[in-house]
């Protein structure tokens, strides 16, 4: 993006227009402050650098300059609490901590007591000053395909969290698919709908649009309102978690107008159950069609229903391009159309590992294909139907129930928000299905 026209718009945070050029310059001081950390010897190539930030441009900022100097980008969600932060930092050793003082008042530490907790130099980026029309220039250090880049910290339902790695190499794949089955130009606008913190915030919504030209208009707040004004002031692109999505249709209920003028062209939506409802409000509202992705930290999206082709009910639609789906049984047999099993993915955008824990990149990574843990089947005309997690099926009298299916149906009643399904022991059947449920009136 160094190569983009300074004048083009680049971010649009709350109130303000950032060009690309303001960028450039903003990124050149980041640079440099982790450049004198690395000249007088606290960090050098392929240290690990935390920074955990507000959804705002100096996320991005975070990224990038460490991305710039060969350093290993390590985001950590501003929820996280400072017992998570430690367990993370025993796993990785970080040298540096970036954040504001907003943030880290919130911890609770003196910055020495807190420098000693993760063994990391904390770094205040509210503090760098900036001047705009300072020329700027680039740093950029030469990038090895197969060094580290980014860390991601994941859990999913899998348990106790494991840090992503992605090389160099994974990210190049990422941009490169991304902008082929989205068609990114750099007339687009992507709206944060997801975390930034997260690889679907860095790996959709900030890289593949910077490298375009694009322009990225952020959430800082991710709610309905905000995400209505992205939406209205010409937003093109977004990925949405549902409970955002659903916030966002709550906000227009309440509004006199029902249906808003937009430029909205894609609209991609997943990380948990979708609603039904979703759908058809949020076509009527923006004469979008949203959707529906499958994805991992671990794969990065893999199926999703692509704009302007055909669809079918209940199925997150088809591979990415050079991705390839397959459905295995115990035996990592594969299993025949119709047939339930595990989805595993073949994709030059997965993990290249799990930071020091071999025995589960072993057990994910199975001949260049990665066991995702989750169910579903495959019909005739390759697409796919997510089923639920693998562990979390529920046997009741030897049949096996998917909650992801019961979910759905509770789901369809119109007065319901969100619903968790679990199985409850039962000595007789096996287990029984249970159902937390909440209300939106």
């Amino acid at each position: 993006f160094l190569n983009h026209p300074d004048n083009n718009t680049a971010f649009y945070e709350n109130d303000k227009v950032i060009s690309y050029g303001m960028f450039k310059n903003r990124l050149f001081v980041w640079i440099n402050h982790l450049s004198q950390k690395m000249s007088s010897g606290h960090l050098q190539r392929g240290d690990r650098v935390f920074f955990q930030l507000p959804q705002s441009v100096d996320l991005v900022l975070a990224y990038y300059s460490c991305l710039s100097l060969g350093l290993v980008a390590v985001p950590i969600f501003d929820s996280n609490p400072i017992g998570e932060i430690e367990g993370f930092a025993a796993l990785t050793t970080p040298k540096c901590f970036m954040t504001n003082h907003t943030l880290f008042k919130r911890l609770n530490y003196s910055i020495k007591e807190f420098e000693d907790l993760i063994g990391a130099q904390v770094l205040f980026c509210d503090d760098f000053e900036y001047s705009d029309t300072a020329p700027h220039k680039s740093t950029a250090q030469e990038n090895f395909e197969q060094e580290d880049a980014i860390l991601f910290f994941t859990s999913g339902s899998t348990g106790k969290p494991k840090a992503v790695v992605y090389t160099y190499k994974t990210l190049y794949s990422v941009n490169k698919i991304y902008q082929e089955f989205i068609a990114i130009t750099s007339q687009d606008i992507m709206i944060t709908g997801a975390d930034l913190n997260g690889n679907a915030g860095f790996a959709f919504q900030i890289l593949p649009i910077l490298e375009a030209g694009a322009a990225i208009y952020i959430l800082t707040e991710r709610t309905g309102e905000q995400f209505l004004k992205g939406i209205v002031a010409g937003g093109t692109l977004t990925c949405t978690m549902p409970w955002l999505g659903m916030n966002l249709l709550n906000y227009i209920d309440k509004q006199k107008k029902k249906v808003f003028t937009n430029k909205l062209r894609y609209c991609l939506v997943g990380g948990d159950i979708v609603p039904k409802r979703f759908y058809l409000e949020f076509y009527q509202a923006f004469n979008v069609r949203p959707s529906e992705l499958l994805g991992m930290s671990e794969t990065n999206i893999y199926a999703t229903n692509l704009q302007h082709h055909a669809v079918k009910q209940d199925s997150v639609g088809k591979a990415l391009p050079h991705t390839q789906i397959s459905i295995r049984d115990q035996d990592n047999q594969k299993l025949q159309a119709g047939e339930v099993g595990e989805i595993v993915v073949k994709t030059p955008m997965m993990f290249d590992r799990y930071w020091k824990n071999s025995i589960a990149t072993e057990n994910t990574i199975v001949k260049d294909w990665v066991k995702t843990g989750d169910l579903g089947y495959l019909d005739n005309d390759g697409f796919l139907y997510f089923s639920g997690r693998l562990n979390n099926i529920i046997i009741n009298c030897g049949d096996n129930l998917y909650p992801r299916e019961i979910q759905q149906a509770i789901m369809s009643h119109s007065n319901i928000r969100n619903v968790v399904v679990i199985g409850i022991p039962n000595e007789i059947t096996g287990a029984d299905i249970g159902a937390a449920i909440t209300l939106l009136h």
